[in-house]
């Protein structure tokens, strides 16, 4: 299936569960050459080289829960993974749900603002 209007488009998801968490990632095949793909609930990755360049590149796409049990667990697993997969550039992106202000947390909790 042609994703982004470009056959040079390629993709990979993650299924959604309940209202949300559902992720995406998307390379252009003419500038990375995929090795691996990988995910787990919370976090969707790709594993591979751009073109012309011996750096292995892993981009993780993140989505992690408000409750902090589970922020920790998805962290233990992404640090096993990130030792496992050797050497290269690693970059970590998503969402992370992190409360900077305490007023904000209020919205986390059902206060959609308005």
């Amino acid at each position: 299936m042609i994703l982004w209007g470009d056959h040079l488009v390629e993709w990979k998801a993650y299924p959604s569960r309940n209202t949300g968490r559902g992720l995406i990632i998307l390379w252009r095949k003419d500038h990375f050459v995929l090795s691996d793909i990988f995910s787990e609930e919370g976090y969707l990755g790709i594993r591979g080289c751009f073109k012309g360049e011996p750096i292995p590149v892993t981009v993780f796409n993140i989505y992690s829960q408000c409750a902090l049990l589970e922020k920790r667990r998805l962290w233990e697993r992404l640090v096993r993974i990130k030792a496992s997969i050797g050497d290269g550039l690693r970059c970590f992106i998503g969402d992370f749900n992190v409360v900077r202000e305490k007023d904000r947390d209020k919205r986390s909790k059902g206060d959609s603002g308005l």
